[in-house]
């Protein structure tokens, strides 16, 4: 029962993880992209 519990909690961690990665991807495409309209203010390239 213990070994259930153990992987049952490094599932979740990993999920954790990946939902941490995706979120920090998400704010670094923002950022990225906020710094892109101030220098082109056109909003293209």
């Amino acid at each position: 029962m213990p070994e259930v519990i153990s992987s049952e909690k490094a599932k979740q961690g990993r999920s954790g993880v990946r939902i941490f990665l995706v979120l920090a991807a998400g704010v670094a495409f923002a950022t990225l992209a906020f710094i892109w309209a101030m220098f082109w203010p056109s909003g293209t390239p």
